[in-house]
Parts: C-alpha cells; structure tokens; sequence
C-alpha cells in the first residue's frame, strides 16, 4: 500500500494526491491505483515520537507501474487503517 499526502493536517479529511495497492498474492494485475475518490484522515501526527496514524478510503483500477489503467478490475478500499513510523529527513 502506497499514498501521498501534500499538506498533512490531523484531523481533517483530505484528498490523497496519490495512492495505490500492490496484492500480495499472484494476480492479472500488478497494482491498483487510485481513481476519483480517495481520502485520508489523520487521527495521530506526532513529530516527535515520529507515528502517524489514520483511516483511508479509495476505489482502485488495475494499473501498469507507470499508472496506465488496463482492465475493468477494480477494488474498493472503504476502512483503511494505518500506524507507520515516521522517517524525517532535515534538508
């Protein structure tokens, strides 16, 4: 599972710029990328212990690695649920 967030804010619900889903197990398709609706929202943004948190939702459509939609395959994401660790890089 991969989504980018442009402008993270706890709290709210956002739109992700993007996101997609690569199945685990052997599939026609090698990943699913996200189209129309997709949405995040941080429950948990914490700088300092570096954890984010949050729920996600997003419709996906069987995609090449460069994002060409191929098929009608599609996949329904409607309670995503994450807790990473953050990676803070200072430039």
């Amino acid at each position: 599972m991969y989504f980018e967030i442009n402008n993270p804010v706890k709290g709210t619900l956002q739109n992700l710029s993007l996101a997609y889903f690569m199945p685990e197990k052997a599939s026609n398709c090698i990943q699913y990328s996200a189209i129309n609706k997709a949405g995040i929202s941080l429950t948990k943004f914490d700088t300092i212990d570096k954890v984010v948190s949050g729920n996600f939702y997003f419709s996906g459509r069987c995609s090449d690695a460069l994002f060409h939609f191929s098929g009608n395959d599609l996949i329904q994401i409607t309670q995503g649920r994450f807790d990473i660790k953050l990676d803070i890089n200072a430039n």
